[in-house]
């Protein structure tokens, strides 16, 4: 018997050009982490916000000890800082990831499963463990060539 022309799957995965594939995978991880960046970003400012807002209602009221309003203003703003830093390491990985290149798999796999794990424990289990998971374990195939060939 002769095998099958017309067949879809390719005889060796390992010689299928997966650059566009890490292309379309990239700019999906870079739109959602650009999301993360812009949350990060509002509530840093927003935590700024209010605290200078707290704090001139509160002098204003005539208190003294303004202290408390400060601190969870800029624990608020440190909190929206770190979240926007981490998601930017997302968006550095997502262009390795578009470019092909082996440190951005390897940056994106750590990034997704670390946020795979921290999720777990959250109100929105499903929402945001799914996606982050998905996108380590595509990494992880690509970096170790069972999904096409091993990223330089």
């Amino acid at each position: 018997m002769q095998p099958d022309s017309f067949s879809c799957v390719p005889t060796d995965v390992n010689q299928t050009d997966y650059r566009p594939v890490d292309k379309i995978v990239g700019i999906i991880l870079a739109v959602l982490s650009l999301c993360g960046v812009l949350c990060g970003g509002l509530i840093a400012a927003g935590s700024g916000m209010l605290g200078a807002f707290g704090i001139s209602q509160a002098r204003q009221a005539g208190a003294q000890d303004t202290a408390p309003i400060a601190f969870i203003s800029g624990a608020g703003l440190l909190v929206g800082l770190s979240i926007a830093t981490l998601y930017l390491l997302n968006v550095a990985g997502a262009i390795g990831v578009m470019k092909s290149a082996r440190w951005g798999f390897i940056l994106t796999a750590i990034m997704s499963g670390l946020a795979a794990l921290a999720s777990l424990g959250g109100q929105t289990l499903w929402l945001d463990s799914l996606p982050n998971l998905a996108a380590c374990v595509y990494c992880i195939l690509r970096l170790n060539g069972t999904l096409g060939p091993k990223p330089d």
